[in-house]
């Protein structure tokens, strides 16, 4: 054990000897450092709420604190224990929408896929208009869409929100694709009733955001000049940008 550890756990120790015993903040240290069975001490103390009011800025809930940090174990300990799956934090961001937001890439694929086998909320956006749905379709993960795709209320949704910037955002899962140039998904979502003809908040349907970058194939796709069925009409005439 490194001297920097000891000393944490040091202080942890001493602050549940005191009288007011041990606090979130000892509950969100211990889940930093990975001490499964310190967690799992101050959990079983009954000492510590599990679902704090959401805070401005902060991931104040240990379960969503235990997905930004990645610790699959500790997940599974903070649900057994009943944490809410669900929960929500700053920005209206869930553990589901956290785990998206993550870096390995591994690590986050088998955080979502738990959390999808645990009944991960897939419909309610964040404060961004996106929920987790969405943010499948814009990191590409078609074996994760293949699971959820029967909980999703509207593949079309579309939820208006506002960027720091003032910038109006409501992009739906089928132009996060587009954008994203993800082939398999953009046809997965067709197949699924996904509609290319809706527009986003600036008046640009899927069409147009394939054009403007290139995507000819999704293009065409999307035309269905691949003979696939389509559940709408979106036949359309390839601009000229396309057709170079």
């Amino acid at each position: 054990m490194c001297l920097k550890k000891f000393y944490v756990l040091l202080f942890l120790f001493l602050t549940a000897c005191a009288d007011d015993g041990y606090k979130l903040k000892d509950l969100t240290e211990a889940i930093r450092i990975g001490d499964y069975h310190l967690v799992e001490i101050i959990i079983d103390s009954k000492q510590v709420n599990l679902e704090p009011e959401p805070e401005p800025y902060k991931i104040n809930k240990p379960l969503a604190y235990a997905v930004q940090v990645g610790n699959l174990d500790i997940i599974k300990l903070l649900i057994d224990r009943g944490a809410d799956i669900n929960g929500k934090v700053a920005y209206g961001d869930m553990p589901f929408t956290i785990a998206a937001q993550t870096f390995n890439q591994k690590q986050r694929f088998e955080i979502m896929k738990y959390l999808i086998e645990q009944g991960a909320d897939m419909n309610t956006p964040n404060a961004f208009g996106i929920n987790g749905f969405m943010g499948l379709c814009a990191m590409n993960k078609l074996e994760l869409l293949k699971l959820v795709i029967n909980k999703v209320e509207d593949v079309n949704a579309q939820f208006e929100a506002v960027s720091n910037d003032g910038t109006k955002l409501n992009y739906n899962a089928l132009q996060f694709a587009v954008s994203g140039k993800h082939y398999d998904v953009v046809k997965f979502l067709l197949a699924h009733g996904a509609d290319p003809s809706i527009k986003t908040a600036d008046g640009k349907d899927s069409f147009l955001l394939a054009a403007e970058k290139g995507y000819k194939e999704i293009y065409n796709l999307m035309r269905g000049t691949e003979g696939e069925k389509r559940p709408v009409d979106v036949t359309k005439t390839i601009p000229q940008k396309l057709e170079k």
